[in-house]
């Protein structure tokens, strides 16, 4: 291990909204920001300590970093105020979103204005020393010179905790990243069906697929498009409409997380390619009432990738109405993209894909989770 590399262990609580979700969100914006995370305790529900409150959540980190105190002091305060913890001047508890504490960092022993290491109050609260017992059982404290399970035994606070099923993880989670519905977009040939399924089972997602392979208008659309294009597009509009109702409308937040490979926006962006104006016109208008019609997911996540990545992947799928595509008509998708990314008020998540492969290299798929949560994180 790096000399200058050493083990910080922190406390988290939270009593105020959705608390699991809170405090996973807090370890990935610590880990992000500070280092890597080595060990996550159980969570447990400890009632509200110095106050009257909601029961909390609380659970105990340690993580290796090469930060110094004043770094991570500046992290703390920043991921609390990005939770929503609201700070009071009145020198009393009160409830919060999200509660970090650094309890230890190696052995060192500090006191400044702004911090006092090892935490002073550590040996006084059951709802620190009991999770930490999950993390640091064999730690001595560097001042009591008394290892966590003999702090337990001597501690006088009779608050009782109870040892919960909520699981937090190391690595990023999209249901615990605060997702709850995400549409993967991207070009034809882009790989967002491969990718929707694999993160929908990895993470017991609901999947919506778009099912436009039973389509029979679509083979005859790529045989002669200007005769086909409407019906087409109103076909497209009417069947994703119609799905996207059926699985949103009867999807709770308890059901968990919602994943699909295509959003309803897509049918606009396609029929500004295929269709005259005149039809186009008619077309927006008829979508514009289905579309207000239904809530907009929490992130979308668009696939980039070049025409010649794309002309590859829809030669090797081979599905055969796809073979006259054309590089021209890849080109147009992209182009209509790019102006719809302009416009949308949606938080939107674009992926330089080109150079990934994310059914095939875990790196490359972690890679991406990655950027998924900590985007979600940020908006």
């Amino acid at each position: 291990m790096n000399k200058a590399t050493k083990t910080a262990i922190f406390s988290l609580g939270s009593n105020l909204g959705d608390r699991k979700t809170l405090l996973q969100k807090a370890i990935y914006m610590l880990e992000e920001r500070l280092g890597t995370i080595e060990k996550i305790s159980a969570v447990y529900q400890t009632p509200a300590w110095g106050f009257k409150g909601e029961d909390f959540y609380n659970c105990c980190i340690s993580i290796t970093t090469e930060k110094n105190p004043e770094v991570i002091m500046d992290t703390i305060e920043a991921v609390e105020g990005q939770l929503g913890r609201e700070r009071y001047q009145d020198n009393n508890y009160h409830s919060r979103t999200i509660d970090v504490d650094l309890l230890f960092l190696d052995d060192m022993i500090l006191n400044t204005e702004r911090l006092i290491l090892p935490h002073p109050h550590i040996h006084k609260r059951k709802f620190v020393l009991e999770p930490l017992l999950d993390i640091a059982d064999n730690f001595v404290h560097p001042i009591l010179k008394e290892d966590i399970k003999t702090l337990i035994e001597k501690c006088e606070d009779d608050s009782k905790l109870t040892k919960t099923d909520v699981r937090l993880y190391k690595d990023p989670q999209l249901n615990y990243g605060g997702i709850r519905h995400l549409v993967i977009e991207g070009n034809i040939g882009a790989g967002k069906t491969s990718l929707a399924q694999k993160l929908s089972k990895d993470f017991n997602a609901k999947l919506i697929e778009e099912e436009f392979k039973d389509n029979p208008l679509l083979e005859l659309f790529y045989k002669d498009p200007k005769k086909y294009a409407y019906d087409l597009e109103v076909s497209f509009l009417e069947d994703r409409y119609q799905q996207y109702h059926e699985h949103i409308h009867h999807h709770k937040e308890e059901d968990g997380l919602l994943i699909s490979d295509y959003d309803l926006k897509k049918s606009l962006i396609f029929a500004s390619i295929t269709l005259d104006q005149e039809d186009y016109f008619n077309y927006k208008s008829l979508f514009e009432l289905k579309h207000q019609q239904l809530r907009a997911a929490d992130v979308y996540l668009y696939l980039d990738q070049p025409t010649d990545r794309l002309m590859k992947n829809i030669a090797k799928r081979g599905r055969p109405y796809e073979q006259t595509i054309k590089a021209e008509y890849l080109e147009q998708i992209a182009s209509a993209y790019q102006d719809y990314f302009k416009s949308s008020t949606h938080p939107i998540l674009r992926v330089d894909a080109s150079q990934m492969d994310f059914l095939n290299s875990e790196e490359d798929y972690r890679e991406l989770i990655k950027k998924l949560v900590s985007f979600s994180i940020r908006n």
